[in-house]
């Protein structure tokens, strides 16, 4: 994931040379925006990834080089 929405008490503003702060425990906690979470992947494609996803698939997006396959819904 290159680029994602969140709700706007975890908003980083993109002026701001700061990265959003992800917990690896609960990798949905205050992501999901009327039930969707948007992202923009590294390829270039854009997904709405609905709530409820697999946590553990939801973690593979957020791994860079960990060598997991994502199929995503």
């Amino acid at each position: 994931i290159m680029l994602l929405e969140v709700a706007e008490e975890r908003a980083v503003p993109w002026t701001a040379p700061e990265d959003y702060e992800l917990d690896m425990e609960d990798p949905a906690a205050g992501l999901f925006v009327d039930r969707v979470l948007k992202i923009l992947l590294g390829d270039g494609s854009v997904h709405d990834l609905e709530e409820g996803i697999d946590l553990d698939t939801l973690r593979a997006l957020f791994t860079r080089a960990g060598g997991e396959v994502v199929r995503l819904p």
